[in-house]
C-alpha cells in the first residue's frame, strides 16, 4: 500500500529525472530502500527525511504533506523585528560562524516542520 509520502517521494523524484538507483546513490542507501519508502513498506526516519528533501530540492513539509508542488509552500515574510535586525547583521559573521548559524537554524526548522507534519497526521 503506497502512502501519501511514498507517492509524493516518487512523483518528485521522477520530476527531477532521477531513478530510484540515482536517488539511492545521492542518499548513500540501497535502491531497495527507496522502493520500500515509495511503496509504503518502510518509512524514512527524521534524518533521512531531511536528506531526501535536500537531495530532491524540496522541503520535509512538502514530502509529508503529500504536496505535489516539489518546491513546497511559498515563504512567509518575517514579522519579528528583532530577528530581522539580527539576520541583517549576519553578513558580519566569518564563514565558519555563518555556517554554524545556518546549521543550527536549519536543524531547528527541520524539527519544527517534522513535528507539525506529524501532529497534522495524528489529527487526520
Amino acid at each position: 500500500m503506497r502512502t501519501s509520502l511514498g507517492r509524493t517521494l516518487s512523483s518528485i523524484r521522477k520530476l527531477r529525472g532521477l531513478t530510484q538507483a540515482e536517488l539511492a546513490e545521492r542518499l548513500s542507501v540501497s535502491q531497495p530502500i527507496i522502493a520500500r519508502w515509495e511503496n509504503g513498506k518502510a518509512r524514512p526516519n527524521e534524518g533521512s527525511l531531511t536528506r531526501i528533501a535536500e537531495a530532491l530540492g524540496t522541503t520535509v513539509e512538502a514530502l509529508l504533506s503529500g504536496d505535489q508542488d516539489p518546491y513546497g509552500p511559498q515563504p512567509r515574510v518575517l514579522e519579528d523585528a528583532e530577528l530581522v535586525e539580527l539576520f541583517s547583521q549576519a553578513h558580519r559573521l566569518e564563514g565558519r560562524d555563518r555556517e554554524a548559524l545556518k546549521a543550527v537554524l536549519e536543524a531547528m526548522l527541520t524539527r519544527s516542520r517534522v513535528q507539525e507534519a506529524l501532529q497534522g497526521k495524528r489529527g487526520a
